[in-house]
This record gives structure tokens, sequence and C-alpha cells, in this order.
């Protein structure tokens, strides 16, 4: 600032008001004025005049601030100033005082120096806090015309104001900087030019440049190109005033030659003028965001394929705010155009079909107010074609604390599955159509087959019941034999018919499994002991009573069995039956049919259950049958939940096995009548030279708690109990090489031993068995050996005196099966057939009336009382069903006799509704003499 006061003009606080200079001081604060003095004080013009000036009109009127003039003792010799009121002083209280006088110590030790320093000849400055407030001053010397310092004087202004603001533009500096600098993303100062002036770590470290080698670069020099055009374009804006700030997300070219994705946000700072300075810019790096975003647009992508390719579409609604979502897909599959799609429930609701609205509308309310999974099919007519498609739509409701957000699905285009199913069951109606002509035309040919044959096996089995020479006999016999083999094929015929149309079903009713598999080898046992064979049973502990369809095991055992024989010459044939494992609700049990026979080769075995097929064509010739068997055993045991399945070997054998399941028989019925003898721990020998009747006969005892000794030759027996063995029951084969049966147990008799030893004979079937020369024989057996007899031989062996029991003569079947004659009404409407039925009848002993049809058999009994009514089933003006409902509700229960059904009508369903229509019995033409007496000898 430059004064001029009194004439005087220099640049400096510290001039003369003359305008001469004089020396200047150095430094140091003097210890009294300098220049010319009296007595030590200074001259009394040069006062006079710092006191006039002091008082100058132009001083006293200075608006900034306050004036001083002070002298060496810091006594102030003038002031003046507008400014002097602010600091909350006057000129009286500052004329003629001293610093020490007017400031507290505080505010002393911190002026004091600089006024020293004024005096000394040095310039200073200082900001000096004062009653709140700040006062900045400045002190240099005064000198008159010789430059001799003769006072200090000062300028002090209120500068509270301005360094509040500088410290707080110092302090928002600070922050900016130390923000700038420790940012965790990248910040940078951009010339308008585009160059870095600026940058910080964080930048730093995402372009991999250090911080000089950024400023030296400018923003174009690591953009990707693609991206630079888009960032100029933002600077644009920003200098045009048009925007306060642009952002973008950009790739950055790295020092390495790589490439990172960074959300750049830039501003424009103008001065304070408003002129533009420069750029700021945030720049984050977003490189792992985008790589997510890219996996996501491609799971995205992948997912509108998918959608397209599958013809499925997704959708969502907010069950909030009522919207509703759709993929694009679902926009295509609709056919609609997404601009037309209000986006709400009732909207979409409308695309539907009409007639399928109220389904779909059911299914989301169950879906959303209920939580239970949505499905429904429903139809749509494309917006923009008219074609009617087919939908599935599935959903679940999505739930966020506990409430319900939204609702989530996928719709797939199923018109061609649908049209698809449309065929198929229009095809499988057809083929069942097909199926029941087909059934229908096999039961009618089976009726019209069977009808005829009952006339030809009946006659034929009369005919062998009469006397005739040996070549009318083996005629009769070739003609019953090619009617059994003719029977045989038809009954095949109709079960595969039945199984391929799919109405196979099968029975659960309790049966006695042990009598089922010892049926079946007394069937089968009079076969195999005309082929020389051994048939052999074994069911171990498997349960006796079970639930299950005892006929169609039946058929599958038969099947097998008779199939084994047919292919072995010699050896043997065992049947065994064995538990898996047992449930709550039932047993598994695996069954095995194991012959000594041919054998198949491996590369044949797959054509075993085929329909129609056997090994090789010569099968056919050699063995005959129709190659249906097998195919439909496979099928049944499928049916009964198992796989039938066969290992073979060349000359070998065979071995035929399956599994399934039985359900649990909770209330078995009552045991027969055999003595309750523990076999637990009892003792046995076993003489047998067919080693898999050695080994059956062994396992089965030792299954019931039994200890074995077995041997196959009689010697061997002979000597064990001549050595003092004891046994209690003896189990001895009749025939035998070295010695028979008879003659072991005679032999073991005579031995101490075996003096009171219980024996039971095994006999094969159809050697006569004579009386034994010995007592103690407590049974004889025939083979094959049924689980239900032995278990009963051995406990009546076990139980008390030595029965002698031996096999009931054979009955012919020209004598009556029981004393009483009975009175019998047979309705048959084919003559032939009543002629066959009143000879087999007369031949039993009975009395026969005979009618033509149901009308006639009704009338008949309604006049006389009948014992057994035979009712053929299909007969003109009245079928026996019929018949037999009317005789079960006109007749008194006192006269209600037995009907028996004798028909041709051979499936499962006739006996079915034979029984439901009333009847007691069944039995399918043709009819055989010992199946008749059997039937009238059952009790009612």
């Amino acid at each position: 600032m430059r004064w001029q006061l009194a004439g005087g003009k220099r640049d400096s606080i510290g001039q003369t008001l003359t305008g001469s200079r004089s020396e200047n001081h150095d430094s140091g604060v003097p210890a009294a004025p300098a220049g010319p003095t009296s007595g030590g004080t200074p001259i009394a013009a040069d006062v006079e005049a710092l006191r006039s000036a002091g008082s100058h009109p132009i001083l006293r009127c200075f608006p900034e601030g306050a004036i001083i003039v002070f002298d060496h003792d810091l006594r102030y010799l003038s002031a003046g100033g507008l400014g002097l009121a602010d600091v909350g002083l006057s000129r009286e209280m500052l004329e003629g005082h001293t610093i020490f006088e007017v400031f507290p110590p505080e505010v002393v030790d911190a002026i004091e120096p600089l006024y020293r320093l004024a005096l000394a000849g040095q310039e200073s400055t200082l900001d000096v806090p004062y009653q709140d407030r700040i006062y900045s001053m400045r002190l240099g010397p005064l000198r008159d015309t010789d430059g001799a310092i003769i006072a200090g004087m000062g300028f002090t202004q209120d500068v509270t104001s301005a360094r509040r603001s500088e410290r707080a533009m110092r302090e928002s500096e600070d922050r900016f900087r130390s923000a700038f600098d420790n940012a965790p993303i990248g910040m940078a100062l951009i010339a308008l030019d585009g160059r870095f002036e600026q940058v910080n770590q964080a930048l730093c470290e995402l372009t991999g440049y250090g911080d000089r080698q950024l400023r030296e670069l400018a923003i174009t020099d690591i953009t990707h190109p693609d991206d630079l055009a888009e960032d100029l374009a933002g600077r644009t804006q920003l200098l045009a005033g048009r925007e306060s700030t642009y952002r973008l997300e950009k790739r950055y070219l790295t020092a390495t030659g790589g490439v990172v994705w960074a959300a750049k946000s830039v501003s424009l700072v103008c001065g304070d003028d408003g002129a533009p300075r420069h750029f700021i810019a945030q720049i984050q790096d977003i490189s792992e965001r985008k790589k997510h975003e890219q996996v996501l647009s491609a799971e995205r992508r992948r997912l509108r394929d998918a959608q397209a390719i599958g013809h499925v579409g997704s959708w969502e609604m907010d069950v909030t705010a009522g919207t509703v979502e759709w993929s694009d897909t679902l926009f295509d599959l609709y056919g609609l155009d997404p601009a037309t799609f209000a986006g709400d429930y009732g909207s979409a609701l409308d695309c539907i079909h009409p007639e399928d609205r109220a389904k779909v509308d059911a299914a989301s309310i169950r879906c959303r107010d209920g939580g239970e999974p949505l499905y429904v099919r429903y139809r749509v007519t494309r917006a923009d074609n008219g074609q009617l498609r087919w939908f599935d739509a599935r959903g679940e409701a999505w739930y966020e604390g506990g409430q319900l957000v939204r609702l989530t699905g996928a719709v797939a285009d199923v018109t061609d599955q649908v049209l698809a199913e449309v065929a198929v069951a229009e095809a499988r109606d057809a083929a069942l159509e097909a199926s029941r002509h087909k059934s229908a035309f096999l039961a009618t040919m089976s009726h019209e087959i069977r009808t005829p044959m009952n006339a030809v096996i009946g006659l034929t089995g009369l005919l062998l019941d009469s006397d005739l020479d040996p070549q009318q006999r083996d005629l009769v016999e070739t003609v019953r034999d090619s009617g059994d083999a003719l029977l045989v094929i038809i009954s095949d015929i109709l079960d595969f018919s039945k199984i391929e149309s799919g109405q196979l079903e099968l029975e659960q009713q309790a049966f006695d499994l042990w009598e089922c598999v010892e049926g079946c080898l007394d069937l089968l046992g009079p076969s195999a002991t005309a082929k020389g064979l051994d048939l052999v049973g074994y069911v171990g502990d498997s349960p006796r009573w079970v639930i299950g369809d005892a006929s169609r095991l039946r058929q599958v055992l038969v099947n097998l069995l008779s199939n084994a024989i047919k292919f072995t010459r010699r050896g043997d044939v065992l049947l065994e039956v064995t538990p898996q494992e047992s449930t709550a609700t039932g047993v598994r049990l695996h069954i095995a049919v194991t012959d000594t026979g041919i054998g198949i080769p491996a590369d044949r075995l797959h054509r075993l259950f085929k329909s129609f097929s056997q090994v090789d064509a010569s099968t056919t010739r050699v063995y005959g049958g129709t190659g249906l068997g097998l195919a439909i055993s496979h099928r049944l045991v499928e049916a009964m939940g198992g796989e039938l399945a066969v290992t073979s070997a060349v000359d070998t054998g065979s071995v035929f096995s399956f599994s399934l399941l039985a359900g649990r028989c909770d209330e078995v019925p009552p045991a027969g009548s055999e003595p309750a003898v523990d076999l637990q721990g009892r003792t046995a020998l076993i003489v047998e030279d067919n080693a898999t009747n050695l080994r059956t006969l062994r396992r089965q005892l030792e299954d019931w708690g039994m200890r074995c000794a077995s041997t196959d030759t009689p010697d061997v027996a002979l000597a064990l109990v001549a050595a003092g063995a004891r046994y209690d029951v003896a189990l001895i084969d009749m025939i035998m090489p070295a010695m028979d049966g008879q003659q072991l147990a005679s032999d073991l008799h005579e031995l101490p031993a075996g003096a009171r030893l219980p024996i039971v004979l095994l006999a094969s079937m159809g050697r006569p068995v004579e009386r034994p020369a010995t007592s103690g024989v407590a049974a004889t057996l025939t083979k094959p050996v049924k689980a239900t007899a032995l278990q009963s031989a051995l406990m009546t062996a076990l139980s008390g005196p030595v029965l002698e029991v031996l096999p009931a003569p054979v009955r012919s079947l020209a004598e009556p099966l029981q004393a009483q004659r009975l009175r019998i009404l047979l309705a048959e409407d084919n003559v032939v057939n009543q002629k066959v039925g009143q000879l087999m009848l007369d031949k039993l002993g009975h009395h026969v009336d005979t009618v033509g049809n149901g009308w006639e058999a009704l009338q008949a009994v309604l006049h006389l009382p009948y014992d057994v009514v035979l009712m053929d089933v299909q007969m003109p003006e009245m079928d026996g069903l019929e018949a037999t409902r009317r005789i079960r509700s006109d007749l008194p229960m006192r006269r209600q006799p037995r009907i028996v059904a004798m028909t041709a009508s051979a499936l499962v369903e006739d006996r079915t509704a034979c029984r439901e229509a009333g009847m007691d019995d069944y039995l399918a033409k043709p009819v055989r003499a010992a199946d008749l007496a059997a039937v009238l000898n059952h009790p009612a």
C-alpha cells in the first residue's frame, strides 16, 4: 500500500514523512530511538509530527481498520481509522498508553515481538486472535528524513471472515485431496483437452500405469476405440452446458495390453468466473460385474434359444402389483404382439380359449391361495393366424417373509403331443376293438371246437373203459391223445390272446402254496415216471399259505415242468421253492425248475420267450408244441411282478427260474388232523440212491429242524445201525440196485439198534408195493414225495405205535366214486353232447334226465327235485346263467340243487360269470369222466 503524508511519498510504511531516506537498520529491537535525540528522547518536532500524522483526517476516516504509531517504549503515540471501534478500542484508550496497559498478557505475548521488530527496522505480519475475532496486523518502522527510526507504525484489520473462509477452503481442499487420493475407485482431474492433470492410486492400479505415466497421457490414449465416440460425446455435452454430468460404461486399455470394464461418471468444474477449468471423473472397476453379466446374458440367450427350440415360454405374476410379465417366446407361441399386451392378469386370461378360462383361473387361484403347484392344460387361438394350439402351464407360488409375492412358471406348446395322444388313443381304441373282436372270435372258435371235442374226448374215454382188443385200444388212445393235444393248443392260444389284448387279470386269493406245488408234481408225476425220470419237489421253509393267483402260478409251474420232462431223456427234474425276503405285507419267493436234459445253445436262448418260437425248427417235429408255452409263462410271471430267466448248457441241462411277491396270509385256515409232533431235534436216516432226491430230502428235513444221516448205499445204512447208531425214523427208497427198500427195512429191524425204528418207504409211481415182510413200516409215500405228505408221514411215524400204511388201490373209472345214487339234470342243447353226458353219468351209476335249454331246465327243477344240475351256459331261449339265477331266486332253500357249469366257454371271466350267477362249480368242455366224477363226489 502506498502512503503519502505531509507531502512525503515512499513505498513503505517505514519511510519518512518528508521523503528523504535514512539508513535501514538490519535487525534487532533497539533499546533507544535512533536518530537525533535530546536528552534521550526524540526531538519535539518529530514527536509532534507523529501526533499530527495520527490525527490526519484521511487516517481517521480509513474504512478498513486502524492505523497506529508507537514509540520505542511501545507506547501509542497516535491511533486512528474507522476500524478502530470494530476492535473495541478508541484513541483515548490507546494514545499515551503502552501495549502492556491496553492488552491482556496473552495478546501482549503475541504482538510484542512484532512491535520490537518494527522498531528494529523489519516489516512483519501476524494474525492475532482477540475477543473471538481474528485481526491481521502489519507492522514496520517509521523513519525521519535522515532515515533514522523514530517510531513504529502499524495497520490492523479484522480478517475473521476471510480467515475462516480460507480455513474452510483449506479444510475442504484437504478433504477433497484425502478423498481423491484414498478413494477406492479411480479418480482423475482431466484437462479440457483430455490430458490427465491429477490421478489417484486406484486409477493407477486399474490401468496398470504409474502416476507420472498417466499424467503424460490423454483420455483418448487409454480408451477402447469402440467406446471413444460415446466418451467424447459426453464431454461435448458438458462443455455445451446441456448436461451437468454424464455417465457411461466403457473399456480401458491397460498398460499390459489388457482390457478392463469401468463405470465412469464425469462432471465439469468451472472457476469463479464461470469459465470451464477441468473435468473431474470417477472411474469404478466393473470387470467382474461385466463377466457375470456376460454369463447371465449367455444364459438368458441360451434360455431364449431353448424356449424357442422347445416351444416353451416363461411367465411371472407380481401378486402385489397385479402385473404379469411374459418371455419373448411366450408372445411368439401365442402369436401376440407384445405392444398389444396390457400386462395384467385379466389380459393374460383373455388369451385363453373361452372354454378353458374357468379351469385356468381355478388352477391359478389354488396356487395363489393354497400354495399348491399349478398344472393345467388349455387351448389358445393364436392371435396372428387363428390356429388352435394346446399348452401345458406349470407354476408355483413364491414367498418372502411368509408373504406371497409372486407366481412363476412356464408354458409349453404340447399341440403335437396332444395330437399324437389323440392319434394313439384312436389307434388304441381301434386296437382294443380289434382285440375284442379277435377275443370274441377266438372264444367263439374255442366254444365251437370244444363242443365236438367234448364228444371225441368223452366217447374215447368211454371206449377205453370197455373191452377192446389191443389194436382197437391203440387206435382209441391215439384219438384221445390227439384230442388232448388239440385242447392244449386251443388253451394256449386263448391265454396268449388274453395277454396280448391286455385283459389279463390276476386273482388275489389265499391259497395253499405247498398244495399248489404238490398238485403240479402229482399232475406230471406219471409223465416223468413213464420216461424213467425222478421228479423231485422242495418247498423249504416257505410259508404254506399265501395270497396270489394260484391258478396262474400252477399254469407256469406245469408249463416249466412239462417242458423239463419233455426235453430230458435221463436223470431228474427238480422244482425248488425258497423264500428270498420277507416284508410286513408279503414274501418274495424264488422258484426254479432244474433238469438234466438236452440244454439250449447260448446263441438261441433269446428265442425262448418269443411267441410261436422254439429253439429250432426241428424241435416241433421231434417234441411237438406251438412255442406259446414259455411266451405265456414269461408274460404271466411279469404280471405277477417277476421275471422269468434261464441258464443252460448243451447236454447238461437247464434252469428256468423266477421270483414273485406273494401276499402274507394273516388268517391261516385251520390245520388238518395230523398228530402235533415237534420235528425239531429229531434224527433221521435217509437211504436213497438218486443224488437229487437224497439232497432234497435232507434239505427238507433239516428245514424242519431235524438232524440227518444220509447215504446212497444200503450196506452203509446197515453198518451205521449195526454200530449202534440210533435214529428216530428212517426214509428208505424202495428201488435200489443192490437191495430194495423192503429188504433193507427187514434187515434193519433185525439189528438191536433198529428193532423199533419207524420206517417210511419211498415208492416210485406206477410200481406196485407189496405188503412188507416185516412190521414197522409207518407209511409208504409215492414219488415225487410231497412236503405235506412227508411231514404227515413223519409225524405219524413219530407219534406212537407203528402203523402200516400202504397205497390205496387204484379205482377204475367204471366204478362209481360214491355209493349214493344222484338224481342229475343235464341241460345241454347239443344232441351229441347229451349222449356223451348220459353215457358218462350212467357209467358212474347216477340217474340222469336231459333237457335242451335253460327254460326247460328251470321248468324241470320246479317240478322235480334234483341233487345236481349240469348246466350248459350257451343255450337257446334261456342261457345257463339266467336259468341259474331264476333257480336261485324261485326255489326254496331246501330244494336248491348243486349247479355245475359244464360249458365250452373256458375263459377266466366265464368262470367268474358262472360263480356270480350262483353256480357251485365249473367244468370246461371237453369233460372227462374222472373230472365229472370228482365234481359229483365233491361235498356241497
